[in-house]
Formats: structure tokens, C-alpha cells, sequence
């Protein structure tokens, strides 16, 4: 019969002090004696309690705690790729700091642009030259651009993109590594550059355009009417003015709250800067926002159907009516700039068009504000005295008999160069 194996032995050394002597089995499943030091004082009895607790922390973990402790495990690279990245940054930051028409921004940019280039890529690997890389492969798409491909079915059919996409999903990116960079998910930023593009001139109505206009949707779509003519006289942006309701105007004041915006899916929340603001009403829209009170509900615009307006069926009748009132098509919004535009040209307050507008920086005031000959020609005009009115402008009939002698003598007498240094 087989001698059974003690569970632990202890053993005085010669110096002093106990050895723990056992066997035990390791991670691997080898068997593995032993044989150290396990205490320099005490009984035997305490020597041997100690040397039967390693043993049984043994057994249980496949190494002596604090004498043979395994090496720690390999560092396993940790990948942070940009898809991964992408939903935490939309949920923990998009959703969190941005407005509703940004957090739709964020999403298509990562979507359909983004997304698709980086994909499973570490965002620690992302630096100037995949920047480079992505502009690239987005401008073919750019040079792909079909002729006459205006519409939005036409560009996702023929994935066409446009320069300012381009520099949107730029923006977006550039963002995600600022985002990255703050939770310390990467060291640093690389450089992101937008791509230059040729300015594009911003189209508005002038003040004769606008009553031409107004007059017409009066006359075809009167339904229409005062919706379009708060826009051009307020500067509202369309969601502000489709989810105005009674109590937002108030007439002792003749002034607009502006407190909510509704969004191209009928949702509505606070405006796009997060801002509340009030809008004072001129004379031609406290009227007209006088006559135009109803009963149909809280809102001030309704459809013809008698539900909430939707700011999406304005961008076709502001084309018919266009085209009824032989004008040129324009944007919904560029009603926007057309009271922007012709606040600046009237008045020069560039800090009261701000406020009004609801803009939080005066470069975005600037940016909306046109050129406008009317105001060009004021500039050139204002440095003009009357000195300058009496002037009259020099002409070969009006030169004095020395200076015509002396045009003569040049013109006539041959060119003669006098060489310093040289003997004549």
C-alpha cells in the first residue's frame, strides 16, 4: 500500500527558523515541490499551521501566494477602432451637447461618409496622411458629379457628394478627434484642413423682389401668405415660425417670444442655439398677425388641412409661386438672408441684426449680410467733398502751352543716353 502524502512538513533549518516542505499542482497541471523558508521564529506548531495554509492556497491557485507568484499575464493590445468610437461618441456627445439638426448632421456625416473609409481602424492610426487619403477618395466622388444632378435621389443614386458635404463630414471628423483626444483615447490631434472651395455667391431677394413676391402668393396661394411674410419681415428661421403659437405673440408689446422650433419630422424642441430670444414685430407684420387670428387651435400657421404645418411642403409652393411671379427660385431660408441683408442696408447695426437673428457670433451676421450695389455705391460717395465735386479732369484740350511744348520735345527729339564714365 502506497504511503499517503503528507498535506504539509515543516523542517528547522540550521541558522534558525522553519522550512515548509509540500507538493502542490500548478497552473499547468505539473506537480511542483516545495522547499523555502516559510518563517525565521515561532513553535514548530505555528510553523506547521503556516506551512498547511500555503499548501491549500496552493492546490487552490496553482502557485505559492508571496513566494512563487506567477508572471503577470501579456498586455493585450487594446484596439479602439473608429466604429466603436463613433457610437460612443454619438451617444455620449451628440446626443448630450448638440441640437437635434446636429445630432441628424452627426449621424448621416458618420453614416454614409465616414464610416465606409475608416471603419475597423484604430483612431490612434488616424493622423494627417488618412486625412489626406479620405479628401482624396472624397473628391473623386466630387469629380464624378454627373451634369445637371441637382437633385438629392439623383446624388445618393450616382453617390455624389458636394464640396461643402465634404467639409462638413470634415468638421464632424475633426470634432470626433477633439472628443477622442479629451477622453484620452489618443495623444494627440492630427491636423484637419478643409478643402478650399470657390466662393459661391448666396442668393436673397431684393426689397422690390420680396413685395413682388408677397404679392403674388397673396394673390394664387393666400393660404401661404403670412407665414412667408413673417419669414422675410422677421428673419425667423422656418421651424421658429412653424411652431410659433398665440401666446409666443404678444401684441401690447408687438413683440415675437421665440421659444421652440419644430423640426422637419414634426418634432419640436428649444431653437437651434438653445437660446430664447424675442423678435419686436414692424408695423406691416403686427397687422398682418392681427388679421390672421383664428380659432383653429394653439398654433399661429396651420396646413389647409387644419393640421400642424409642415415646413418641408413650403419649399414647393415657394418655387410655384416663384415661377408664377417670374423670379428666380430661392431657398426658404434664403428669406433669412433677406432680411438680414436688408436690416444691414438699411440701418448698419450689425450688433442689432445679430440679436434679432439670434446669431451667437457677429462673423455669422456678417457672413448672412449680402453686398449690395446700393451700399457700395453710399461707401464711395460718402468720401466725396465739395472740392473734389468743383475739380475738373485734366485733357489734352486743357493743357497749359509749357507742358504741350514739353509732350512735344519728348515725342519728337531722339532718345540720347549719357554714359558716366566715358570720354565723348
Amino acid at each position: 500500500m502506497r504511503r499517503r502524502e503528507p498535506i504539509a512538513r515543516v523542517m528547522r533549518l540550521v541558522g534558525g527558523g522553519w522550512q515548509g516542505r509540500f507538493w502542490y499542482t500548478n497552473q499547468t497541471g505539473d506537480r511542483i515541490r516545495f522547499r523555502l523558508q516559510i518563517s525565521s521564529t515561532g513553535t514548530r506548531r505555528e510553523a506547521e499551521t503556516k506551512a498547511a495554509e500555503l499548501k491549500r492556497q496552493a492546490d487552490r491557485l496553482g502557485y505559492v501566494p508571496g513566494f512563487n507568484d506567477p508572471p503577470p499575464p501579456p498586455e493585450v493590445e487594446v484596439r479602439y477602432t473608429f466604429s466603436g468610437f463613433s457610437e460612443r461618441f454619438y451617444k455620449l456627445y451628440a446626443l448630450v451637447e448638440n441640437g437635434r439638426s446636429e445630432q441628424r448632421n452627426k449621424e448621416s456625416h458618420i453614416r454614409n461618409h465616414l464610416l465606409p473609409f475608416f471603419g475597423d481602424m484604430d483612431i490612434r492610426d488616424i493622423d494627417a496622411e488618412k486625412v489626406a487619403e479620405f479628401k482624396a477618395v472624397m473628391q473623386k466622388k466630387l469629380k464624378a458629379l454627373p451634369p445637371k444632378t441637382k437633385t438629392m435621389k439623383k446624388r445618393q443614386e450616382n453617390e455624389v457628394v458636394s464640396p461643402s458635404t465634404i467639409n462638413r463630414s470634415l468638421g464632424t471628423l475633426r470634432k470626433m478627434m477633439n472628443v477622442a483626444c479629451d477622453w484620452r483615447y489618443i495623444s494627440s490631434v492630427p491636423k484637419i484642413r478643409d478643402l478650399r472651395l470657390d466662393p459661391v455667391e448666396q442668393d436673397c431677394f431684393t426689397i422690390e423682389e420680396r413685395d413682388l413676391f408677397l404679392e403674388t402668393c397673396l394673390k394664387y396661394r393666400p393660404e401661404w401668405h403670412c407665414f412667408f411674410a413673417v419669414l422675410a419681415h422677421t428673419g425667423l428661421r422656418r421651424g421658429e415660425a412653424a411652431a410659433l403659437r398665440w401666446e409666443d405673440i404678444q401684441f401690447a408689446d408687438r413683440t415675437i417670444r421665440v421659444r421652440r422650433s419644430r423640426d422637419r419630422d414634426g418634432t419640436e424642441g428649444p431653437p437651434k442655439t438653445r437660446e430664447f430670444r424675442t423678435v419686436e414685430m414692424n408695423s406691416f407684420v403686427y397687422e398682418l398677425l392681427k388679421a390672421h387670428q383664428h380659432l383653429k387651435g394653439p398654433y399661429v400657421f396651420y396646413n389647409s388641412a387644419g393640421g400642424k404645418l409642415d415646413i418641408n411642403g413650403g419649399a414647393k409652393v415657394l418655387k410655384w409661386v416663384c415661377r408664377m411671379a417670374g423670379l428666380r427660385a430661392i431657398r426658404i431660408h434664403d428669406f433669412r438672408h433677406t432680411f438680414v441683408t436688408t436690416a444691414l442696408d438699411k440701418t448698419g447695426d450689425v450688433f442689432a441684426v445679430m440679436k434679432i437673428a439670434g446669431h451667437k457670433h457677429l462673423s455669422t451676421t456678417q457672413r448672412y449680410g449680402h453686398e449690395n450695389k446700393a451700399a457700395r455705391r453710399r461707401t464711395v460717395e460718402s468720401i466725396v467733398t465739395k472740392k473734389s465735386e468743383g475739380a475738373t479732369v485734366a485733357t489734352p484740350d486743357s493743357e497749359t502751352p509749357a507742358c504741350a511744348q514739353l509732350a512735344t520735345e519728348v515725342a519728337t527729339e531722339p532718345l540720347k543716353l549719357k554714359i558716366v564714365g566715358s570720354e565723348q
